[in-house]
């Protein structure tokens, strides 16, 4: 009976969707969903293990940004999800490539679907903020750490202080 709940729940949701975003939030939901009733082992299998890192390259290679959208969407569209080291990895690229307003859209994209953030994404955004101009904003997203229970670190401390020195802040 609950699986049928469950699918007739996913296919009113599935009727419901206008945009391609709202299919990702659709679909991420189900599969969380379905993962919670799911049984099974918290220690992942050897096979499921050789499935993920033959899934996704050890790093992808990203050049544009047309090749990094691309690939962030080829990434939410896996299931299971691949881990936030691959989310960073991406973003890292990208914010070296001098796409921060890219890199911020993002990492919004993934708090949507759920998506945790860990200390690294949360450094990769303070820094895009800062080469932005917006050390300010960089500060809220400090707040975030401590409300996420994260410990900043040295590039955290680091970056932000780049950021006030260098960007104008003005508090």
């Amino acid at each position: 009976m609950l699986k049928m709940i469950w699918t007739n729940c996913f296919f009113f949701l599935l009727l419901q969707q206008q945009h391609h975003q709202k299919r990702y939030a659709i679909s991420s939901l189900y599969s969380t969903l379905v993962d919670l009733f799911h049984s099974r082992s918290s220690k992942p299998s050897k096979s499921e293990l050789v499935r993920e890192s033959d899934a996704v390259p050890s790093k992808p290679k990203v050049t544009t940004l047309e090749d990094a959208l691309n690939l962030f969407d080829e990434m939410l569209q896996r299931r299971p999800l691949p881990s936030v080291v691959r989310f960073n990895q991406l973003l890292g690229q990208l914010a070296k490539l001098k796409y921060h307003s890219a890199v911020i859209s993002l990492n919004k994209t993934m708090c949507v679907l759920g998506i945790a953030s860990d200390a690294y994404t949360l450094n990769i955004i303070i820094n895009c903020y800062c080469h932005l101009k917006q050390a300010g904003v960089s500060m809220s997203v400090l707040g975030r750490f401590f409300k996420l229970g994260l410990q900043p670190d040295v590039t955290t401390f680091n970056t932000l202080i780049n950021g006030f020195v260098l960007g104008e802040w003005s508090g």
